[in-house]
């Protein structure tokens, strides 16, 4: 049985930081939230990608977007832009990317850790 947790996303438990992204990540029951923060010009296939010999992002992401704009190309084709105060499910097998001048923070509950 699991019993009641608070936790302060701004005390996260692990931090990294990367060109044009940083990620926190809290633990909570078990699980991890956690909080990318993903400057102006940062793309998955470049940031992330590149780095790992992979196109497209291997996982699912569900997250609130706090602020800034996203632009996401799915595998099968699906396309769409989100923004602050939308909530989004991405599957796996897809392309993101930064879109103006403002960084964009998602607060992601997926179901994986990132260490």
């Amino acid at each position: 049985m699991s019993k009641l947790e608070v936790r302060d996303l701004r005390q996260p438990d692990k931090s990294d930081s990367f060109p044009k992204r940083k990620v926190e990540v809290t633990h909570l029951d078990g699980r991890d939230v956690v909080r990318f923060v993903l400057e102006p010009g940062w793309k998955w296939s470049e940031h992330v990608g590149a780095a790992t010999n992979t196109k497209l992002c291997p996982k699912e992401h569900i997250g609130y977007h706090l602020s800034g704009r996203l632009y996401v190309q799915t595998a099968d084709g699906a396309e769409s832009f989100i923004e602050a105060g939308q909530v989004a499910y991405i599957p796996a097998e897809h392309e993101a990317w930064v879109v103006g001048d403002e960084p964009v923070v998602v607060v992601d509950w997926t179901a994986w850790s990132v260490g």
